[in-house]
């Protein structure tokens, strides 16, 4: 079961150790960026590759949602995971129209991303 999370947050130390926590504890190969515009960039590249986005919403430039529709729009179908300090109603219908999966509410540990990074791969295990 090779699965790949694509991080995207413009908080480097954010990245750096979330990249680490699901490399070393699950075993999950990550990929980081600290701008949604470099992201969306090389999903050109590996997208077929990437099995869950976690991403941050308020970033400088792209925001998250801007991000998620331009996933979309270039055809990107995987879960996506929404990290935010503050959700407003508007975002979250227009995530949840775009399918964001989950919003997790910043801070929040490492374990609490485990556990909904295992449940957006449970469904694609299934056509392993």
């Amino acid at each position: 079961m090779d699965h790949h999370v694509l991080l995207v947050d413009d908080e480097v130390e954010i990245t750096r150790v979330l990249s680490y926590a699901l490399k070393r504890h699950l075993q999950i190969k990550a990929t980081s960026f600290n701008s949604a515009e470099d992201a969306l960039a090389a999903m050109k590249g590996i997208g077929h590759d990437i099995s869950v986005v976690v991403s941050d919403l308020r970033m400088p430039g792209m925001d998250g949602i801007r991000f998620i529709r331009a996933l979309r729009d270039q055809g990107h179908t995987m879960p996506v995971i929404v990290s935010s300090g503050y959700i407003t109603d508007a975002e979250r219908a227009q995530g949840e129209a775009l399918g964001v999966a989950v919003w997790l509410q910043k801070p929040f540990d490492l374990r609490t991303l485990a556990q909904h990074v295992r449940a957006a791969l449970v469904p694609q295990q299934g056509d392993l």
